[in-house]
């Protein structure tokens, strides 16, 4: 009790708590949407030097199979400007050419890829994002995309005059970077018993009123048992929570973003695995988890992920129902920019992780309370049976008399079942070398 009443007040000091509002929100069954395009092999071209030549904006003579036109760069034309003009990503000219961009100017002659073309740019086993997705505002935010682009996180580091000791455990207010230079809090829990580098729990808070939010809220009861087992535990705001800059637009995948550059920066904190990771996300934080679920392929060290009354893994879904049942602004805002899931269907279905669930690399835990108000325990049941459809390793349970926050022994309940979870799938992972 003295350990709960400590921790308590050193929030309250950190911020002013207010009473939260969580997102209630009503589920029907998931569209029925498109398949994922995919890869087409495609030859590569050489550079060709011809200095002074005049650039060429039309097919030329002889194009191999897959080319819609050679350019000539003339002087002060770059890779970049050759692929702005004819609308085309610079790495998927780059790729395409199979050249660096260093070996690109003035004088090279560039094969400019047809519209119906697909290029691989990484090699991984995921296709890139498709060529219809080029002009689409949601395009850097697809499942494909964000499996391919770059995160950096920078350095985890304490805010200064927030670190409170426990007889068990330290609490700190933690700092890191995300996208833009964007600095993001979290509440941090380091068991002060046993030898660190500690195993990672990462806790994804449900949706509150911004204004009402402080670091903590909706994860710190979970944060403190976790840690008393052993587990360096983290509990980030995102950005725009907790006075920090930047915005959730669009569809708040940019929390998911931060979570990723989170993970990426967990090597600058001594006392952390960056290599023995489990994520556990509730309502909207289960949405936030799910990119982190389908994006596992390039995140090694995420061995596990229990997701908690969870929010849709479906954009679209996520979308009518914050307008239709809880009469939300955010996402008619959001429809200015990236359009609603009539009008850009393609985009909500390449940036919703529902059709990416067989990329799920790591085993996942559903828990749904029957008498769940918020969201319907209909949406995990579907849930499950897409997971098993697509080959996830996943586990379902459902707690008769809970509702959306467990209590009671729903909740002891709850946390045993994620205690031997994540014990048996990340502290006592092996290394990855052995894993591999």
């Amino acid at each position: 009790m003295r350990i709960q009443l400590l921790t308590v007040s050193f929030v309250a000091l950190l911020l002013a708590a207010c009473i939260p509002v969580d997102d209630p929100m009503i589920g029907t069954p998931w569209p029925s949407l498109a398949p994922r395009a995919t890869i087409t092999p495609l030859p590569s071209a050489t550079a060709d030097p011809q200095a002074g030549a005049t650039p060429v904006l039309a097919p030329t003579g002889t194009l191999p199979p897959g080319a819609a036109a050679r350019h000539t760069l003339a002087d002060g034309e770059t890779a970049a400007t050759v692929a702005q003009y004819y609308g085309i990503p610079v790495d998927v000219l780059l790729a395409y050419n199979a050249l660096p961009e260093s070996a690109v100017g003035p004088g090279t002659t560039l094969l400019i890829p047809a519209e119906d073309t697909v290029v691989e740019l990484l090699p991984t086993p995921f296709p890139t994002v498709p060529l219809e997705l080029l002009d689409n505002p949601l395009r850097e935010y697809s499942i494909d995309y964000l499996l391919q682009r770059t995160y950096f996180g920078g350095e985890i580091s304490t805010v200064e005059g927030t670190t409170f000791n426990t007889s068990t455990y330290q609490q700190r207010l933690i700092r890191y970077e995300t996208d833009e230079g964007i600095a993001v809090t979290g509440l941090a829990h380091i068991p002060l018993e046993g030898d660190p580098p500690f195993p990672v729990i990462i806790l994804l808070h449900g949706g509150f009123d911004q204004d009402a939010y402080y670091p903590g809220l909706g994860t710190l009861e979970h944060a403190t048992f976790f840690v008393q087992h052993g587990y360096v535990v983290i509990a980030p705001d995102y950005r725009s929570y907790n006075d920090s800059d930047g915005t959730g637009t669009p569809l708040k995948i940019p929390w998911s973003i931060d979570v990723v550059n989170l993970i990426d920066a967990l090597p600058t904190m001594p006392e952390a695995d960056p290599t023995r990771i489990g994520l556990m996300g509730h309502s909207r934080g289960g949405g936030v988890g799910s990119y982190i679920a389908v994006l596992t392929p390039v995140l090694p060290g995420v061995r596990a992920i229990s997701f908690y009354n969870s929010l849709s893994f479906d954009q679209a879904v996520n979308w009518y129902h914050y307008v239709n049942a809880f009469d939300a602004e955010w996402p008619i805002t959001d429809s200015f920019q990236v359009g609603n899931p009539s009008d850009n269907a393609d985009g909500y279905a390449a940036v919703s992780p529902i059709n990416y669930l067989d990329y799920i690399t790591v085993p996942v835990q559903i828990h749904h309370g029957q008498n769940d108000t918020v969201l319907p325990v209909d949406w995990a049941r579907d849930l499950n049976e897409r997971m098993i459809e697509a080959g996830v390793d996943v586990a379902y349970f459902e707690y008769p008399e809970a509702n959306h926050s467990f209590v009671g022994e729903d909740l002891t309940l709850f946390w045993e079942r994620n205690l031997a979870f994540f014990d048996e799938h990340v502290k006592d992972a092996p290394d990855l070398d052995d894993a591999q």
